[in-house]
């Protein structure tokens, strides 16, 4: 094994010390009480003078109903006046009460100051940064662990092989993903220290080197596919050759970019010239087919269109794609409404296949006699033979006799 998880600890180790040592204690004496804030007793309460003189004299008319009106406003103004009054006087009276609190807790304070904790030890213990910690460490082992992917090679497997190309891959993708504990760890250790901050922009940075890293988990992902498909092929190669009595093949010898060009096939692999090479996508899959029929269909309008979302959808779908022998295509359609026949896809042959670039359909199309569907036999001649047809456009436009 390295050294390099050694040194890492002790290098971790060490930064620790030095820091412990350089902050000091990890306690400190907490500050002193703070004295409540000062408060005036208040004196009395203000209440204004009653007063008649603007009501006239006792003769005058309303000198009655002014009278009254004067003495309940007074009494009102003598009820705020106390109300005020007692308000203040208890405020004064909690200001005492934290007064006296204070002296006891400032003779307490000076008889024995308490310790606490300084922030950055708790910003040591936090769970936050306990995580990120944990990961830096494992992802820092992780990335730079070095081991010999090949130390459990079979002897009958060659170096430069599949199976060696599995486990150097397995490895790679284990020291890729330690950088993902690497990346992440920053703003998790910042975030134990309420830095928000600038454990948000450690987000971000990390963010982006993690996509990275992803993105190359991805890729190592598929080159270690294409490396076991190359395998089981030489496996199944080796097995009927031993079988025949004959010398096993040489294993294939692949690097990480062929080993990647082959895994995204997934295994599949079509006859050179072939309709299933030009319909078929490079995993095998039928995609390249219904887009083809969609483009053909929207073109010669053999469909509808939904008025409210622009949805074009054509009145035969694909329900089935299937591989024959020899790489030919076997294409099956569901058309609901009964109006439309095989006879219906006559005019669609020659734009489908210019889109397809394949050849010819062998036999036409057919109905299906067991359930009605229409099928059709995509085939540039045995699986093989001459190119299919340069490409015209997509599909012309339909005649005005045509109908849809």
């Amino acid at each position: 094994m390295s050294r390099f998880p050694r040194r890492f600890a002790a290098a971790a180790t060490i930064a620790g010390a030095l820091t412990l040592s350089g902050c000091g204690a990890l306690q400190t004496t907490a500050p002193a009480p703070v004295p409540p804030v000062r408060v005036a007793k208040p004196t009395h309460a203000s209440v204004p003078p009653l007063s008649f003189s603007s009501c006239g004299r006792s003769g005058d008319f309303g000198f009655q109903s002014c009278l009254t009106r004067r003495s309940t406003e007074h009494q009102r103004a003598v009820e705020e006046a106390q109300a005020e009054y007692a308000a203040a006087f208890e405020k004064w009276a909690q200001y005492e009460r934290e007064t006296r609190q204070h002296q006891r807790d400032l003779a307490a304070y000076h008889a024995a100051p308490p310790q606490v904790e300084k922030p950055w030890v708790a910003g040591l213990t936090s769970w936050p940064f306990l995580i990120g910690l944990a990961a830096l460490l494992a992802g820092g082992y992780s990335a730079g662990r070095r081991r010999d992917p090949l130390a459990d090679l079979p002897p009958h497997r060659a170096p430069d092989g599949p199976a060696a190309g599995v486990r150097t891959t397995a490895a790679q993708q284990a020291a890729t993903a330690g950088w993902l504990g690497v990346v992440a760890a920053p703003a998790l250790m910042l975030l134990g220290f309420g830095a928000a901050g600038p454990a948000v922009l450690a987000v971000v940075v990390g963010g982006l080197a993690g996509w990275g890293v992803v993105a190359r988990l991805r890729w190592l992902g598929v080159a270690k596919a294409g490396y076991e498909i190359a395998g089981e092929r030489w496996e199944r190669a080796a097995g009927a050759a031993e079988m025949a009595g004959q010398k096993p093949p040489p294993e294939p010898q692949l690097d990480t970019a062929d080993a990647h060009a082959l895994g995204l096939t997934a295994g599949f692999e079509a006859p050179e010239g072939s309709a299933a090479s030009v319909m078929l996508g490079i995993d095998g899959r039928d995609a390249p087919v219904r887009a083809a029929w969609l483009r053909v269909a929207q073109a010669l309008k053999a469909g509808d269109t939904d008025p409210e979302s622009g949805e074009f959808t054509p009145w035969a779908v694909i329900e089935d794609v299937e591989l024959l022998n020899g790489g030919d295509v076997l294409v099956v359609w569901r058309v609901d409404d009964p109006a439309k026949t095989a006879q219906s896809f006559g005019q669609l042959q020659g734009p489908l296949l210019r889109e397809l670039r394949v050849r010819e359909i062998a036999g036409g199309f057919v109905t299906r006699q067991s359930d009605g569907r229409i099928t059709a036999r995509f085939t540039n001649g045995n699986g093989g033979g001459s190119a299919a047809p340069a490409a015209g456009p997509a599909a012309a436009a339909p005649a005005d006799d045509w109908d849809f």
